[in-house]
């Protein structure tokens, strides 16, 4: 008997992927502007940086779960070395996974630093 990990990635990290330099764009537009708009729009893609933090926490929670909660289906494996295959992939993608989450979470903080930087120059007067 074989056991699969089926992981299914929300869509929100596929857009932060694509959509992520968005505030490398704004810096370039904001140092000729100051107006609500522009301020308003910030405001958007902060919220979307939380929330986005908000999944990769409980990406990250749903991971260490698999990872560590004893699951029926692979213990009842008849076969020990097909016990202890399954359970070495399924510790492998673990490890993948959480590598991966890191990577983005550094990605998140680097363009919240990014978006905090622009917002501060949209608060300062010319």
């Amino acid at each position: 008997m074989s056991t699969y990990v089926h992981w299914y990635v929300d869509p929100s990290f596929l857009l932060f992927e694509k959509h992520g330099a968005q505030p490398s764009l704004k810096e370039e537009t904001v140092l000729g502007h100051n107006n609500i708009k522009l301020t308003q729009e910030l405001h958007v893609i902060r919220a979307h940086l939380l929330h986005f933090e908000s999944l990769l926490e409980n990406f990250k929670k749903s991971v260490e779960f698999v990872r560590d909660t004893p699951n029926p289906a692979m213990d009842h494996d008849h076969h020990q070395k097909g016990k202890a295959k399954s359970r070495k992939l399924l510790e492998k993608e673990c490890h993948i996974l959480a590598h991966e989450i890191i990577r983005l979470e550094r990605t998140v903080n680097m363009q919240a630093m990014r978006l905090q930087n622009v917002m501060n120059l949209v608060s300062q007067p010319t």
